[in-house]
């Protein structure tokens, strides 16, 4: 079972233009998917991988990297 979470962050004004434009010609996608993707592939290239196991005390996953 995933778990969604919230994020907030704050990117450049020019991305946000971009990831707008690029929504709006490509409605079978939404913004939370966008974001999603982008993550999941940037830990993917920073080869990051997440344990499905929690830390002792923690309700959080871990993330180790190789």
């Amino acid at each position: 079972m995933q778990t969604p979470i919230a994020l907030e962050v704050e990117i450049p004004e020019d991305t946000y233009q971009s990831l707008t434009t690029f929504l709006e010609s490509h409605s079978q996608w939404d913004f939370n998917e966008v974001v999603a993707v982008a993550v999941s592939h940037f830990l993917t290239q920073q080869k990051v991988k997440t344990n499905s196991l929690t830390s002792p005390g923690s309700h959080y996953p871990t993330i180790n990297p190789f």
